[in-house]
């Protein structure tokens, strides 16, 4: 069983509907997908979690690729409020469910897991990316592409995915230092810059297990292209109210597309 998950809320449950259908299209083996969600709404009224209802129509969808695929949702909310953030970092560009992969230490979660941002397209077996020797690493991740000059720019990485060992981050102590350090300075990409200051076993790898740069021309030789919009004319991300400039711009992407827009649309009609 290969485990994978996402930190969401309803919002971008599309996004999630997409990225998981792409994973299970090419995988090889059963799949348990975690989607870690909680309920922010006091704070925010789009910071709504995921419930029963989306996980069971995700795995209904995913069970006819393999009857074997699993979702499961850990409501994180318990966890995040344990550890109590403060201001320094509240002006930024995401989202507390950004966080929440930091307290995959804390969550009941099996000891080797992919994280994945939800804007991420699987084009070959995943289990590629998750039979990488682990081992003697906390994490396995991919080099960034926009991040210039910074004194460890040649190791910094992109958190949009990442390949966990979380046997090893539990004893190295990895999660509790990268929350601590969010509030001990300010940090423009806050959990991402988090993690790449305090690893103490990382290793890079292949860009093609996330590819940004220049990924839509090269989706053959990817295996997680990730569509994040840092530079629009590099890369496109897909939104769940706007799928045709996916269809525009990378038209490979087309049967996948259409295949979870027709989930999408049931999935509204059901709601």
């Amino acid at each position: 069983m290969i485990n994978v998950m996402y930190a969401l809320n309803k919002k971008v449950f599309n996004q999630v509907i997409i990225s998981s259908v792409s994973i299970a299209n090419h995988a090889s083996e059963p799949v348990h997908f975690y989607l870690l969600t909680m309920d922010l709404s006091e704070k925010n009224k789009l910071y709504v979690p995921v419930e029963e209802k989306e996980r069971k129509y995700l795995e209904d969808i995913l069970k006819k690729k393999n009857s074997q695929n699993e979702v499961t949702i850990i409501d994180c909310l318990e966890a995040y409020k344990s550890f109590p953030f403060n201001d320094i970092n509240n002006m930024n560009l995401f989202t507390p469910y950004a966080n929440l992969r930091l307290f995959a230490d804390k969550l009941p979660l099996p000891d080797h897991i992919i994280y994945l941002d939800t804007d991420t397209v699987c084009n070959s077996d995943i289990k590629e990316l998750w039979d990488l020797p682990i081992d003697e690493y906390e994490i396995l991740a991919v080099r960034d592409v926009f991040i210039w000059g910074l004194k460890n720019h040649r190791k910094y990485f992109n958190s949009g995915m990442l390949n966990l060992n979380l046997k090893k981050i539990k004893e190295t102590g990895y999660f509790q230092k990268a929350r601590e350090l969010i509030n001990k300075r300010h940090m423009t990409f806050l959990d991402q810059d988090a993690l790449n200051f305090t690893w103490t076993k990382m290793k890079l790898i292949d860009r093609k297990f996330n590819r940004i740069h220049h990924g839509f021309r090269r989706i053959n030789d990817n295996v997680i292209h990730h569509m994040c919009d840092c530079r629009a004319y590099f890369v496109y991300r897909y939104k769940s109210n706007n799928l045709n400039i996916v269809r525009r711009h990378m038209k490979c992407y087309r049967p996948l597309i259409d295949e979870c827009e027709k989930y999408i649309e049931d999935f509204k009609k059901e709601a």
